[in-house]
């Protein structure tokens, strides 16, 4: 498995049409309104919607976090980003064991600014010490989750 910052930076600079996402290990669920929170105050627009279609907007942190503790599962498309992304999906669901699956999901023509993979790592890493996850990686879309084994090219960031 390629990782670092090089592997990071071609990462984000190759325009083939995939998504990239970022993946926490063992996020603590009851710091998701915490993440919620940091997500939202840097986007101008949120929009989501429940894996049942039940569509929701401008609901703030608190009403997203409702939302989920309700049904289990929402996504969000958060727009008008104001620091490094543009645009991003957060999906969230609870698992059947309890713990929580939290996917961040952005283009890497949603990137702004200077130094996007230097701010891309320190701003995973702060939403992995939020989330107090164990373990935070980004990927390519449909990369492989076998993580752990590093065992594939398509996992381009682990922390």
């Amino acid at each position: 498995m390629q990782s670092g910052l090089e592997y990071t930076k071609l990462a984000l600079s190759e325009d083939d049409g995939s998504c990239r996402d970022v993946n926490f290990t063992a996020p603590d669920p009851t710091r998701l309104l915490d993440m919620l929170e940091d997500l939202q105050s840097q986007f101008g627009e949120v929009y989501g919607h429940t894996w049942e279609g039940d569509e929701f907007s401008h609901v703030g942190p608190d009403g997203a976090y409702g939302y989920f503790q309700s049904t289990g599962d929402i996504e969000l498309e958060l727009r008008e980003g104001r620091d490094l992304i543009s645009n991003l999906q957060v999906y969230l669901f609870s698992e059947k064991d309890g713990s929580l699956f939290i996917e961040l999901t952005f283009f890497p023509e949603a990137l702004q600014g200077e130094y996007q993979a230097e701010r891309l790592i320190a701003l995973v890493a702060r939403w992995k010490s939020i989330l107090r996850a164990e373990k935070v990686f980004c990927r390519y879309e449909n990369a492989s989750w076998a993580v752990e084994n590093g065992d594939t090219d398509d996992v381009f960031w682990v922390g």
